[in-house]
């Protein structure tokens, strides 16, 4: 007959519970057996971060740890134990468990708890009760600033009152605003009714509105919004983004009715930017079908 204690764990076949069925028998656990349950928990949750390492042998990990991946191990693990109650490994199962909340615990990330929208190249933004958090991405202060400034105005003119923006270590902090993406019709009402109140967006596009239930199409990414009396005062990096993104796709979404004034501000912003405009290095036939 052979002993279960003699039974060797297959890091390549093994998940956790088949490898501590193969320890039921056992008074303790050898560093090697830790090893590979170490290996066999990377594997099965995909960590990369030496979770396993601290859940399982109490090794201290990076803090970048991964959360939803720890908290499906916390909720699987409660199932988990070997086919006698009264096993050893049994104990061993319940302090990783208590590991594994202590490590939740030391490396709580609150965004795990937020709704995720979207991810694009200037930020992730997800929705944390009634407002929106937008953590930004390679921005730098002033870009930051400009979208916060820009939303409040914006909401200021059309007396939404609503709370407005804030800015906590590179994360705004903006109205949230229940809706759904607008199709191409839809959006140039949106760039429509945003220039009705004073504002212009360089990078026009569904994606940077929200049809409403009620029937209006708001914007909702003020990062490259801007007012055509306060063009010299835009940051340099704005400028250059607003031309950039108008050039790209931007001037497709501007209602014919206002596309003249459109096309004033871009020329505008170039005159200002000079040799830094993004105009010097793109073609002439993308340049000529944005109208410039």
């Amino acid at each position: 007959m052979i002993s279960f204690f003699k039974v060797k764990i297959n890091i390549h076949s093994d998940n956790l519970q088949s490898a501590i069925n193969k320890k039921t028998n056992n008074t303790s656990l050898s560093s090697k057996s830790l090893e590979k349950l170490v290996s066999i928990a990377n594997t099965q949750y995909e960590f990369k971060n030496g979770e396993a390492e601290f859940i399982i042998r109490g090794t201290p990990c990076s803090t970048d740890v991964n959360y939803g991946k720890v908290s499906k191990l916390i909720k699987e693990i409660k199932i988990i134990k070997s086919f006698k109650d009264d096993s050893f490994i049994n104990s061993r199962i319940h302090s990783w468990e208590v590991n594994a909340k202590e490590l939740l615990k030391t490396n709580y990330n609150p965004d795990e708890e937020k709704q995720l929208l979207g991810k694009g190249s200037r930020g992730t933004v997800y929705k944390d009760g009634e407002s929106i958090l937008k953590k930004t991405k390679n921005l730098t202060l002033n870009e930051i600033f400009h979208e916060a400034n820009m939303c409040n105005e914006y909401h200021i003119k059309i007396q939404s009152f609503k709370k407005p923006p804030t800015i906590v270590e590179k994360c705004i902090e903006m109205p949230f605003i229940n809706g759904k993406t607008p199709n191409f019709k839809d959006t140039l009402i949106g760039v429509n009714d945003l220039f009705k109140n004073g504002f212009f967006m360089g990078d026009a596009k569904p994606s940077n509105f929200l049809k409403t239930p009620e029937g209006s199409v708001e914007p909702i990414d003020f990062g490259l919004v801007f007012k055509h009396d306060t063009l010299e005062s835009i940051d340099h990096e704005v400028k250059k983004n607003i031309i950039s993104d108008y050039l790209k796709g931007g001037f497709r979404y501007i209602p014919n009715e206002i596309k003249n004034e459109y096309h004033s501000c871009i020329v505008k912003l170039d005159d200002i930017l000079g040799k830094d405009s993004p105009t010097r290095k793109i073609n002439l036939k993308i340049l000529s079908k944005a109208g410039l």
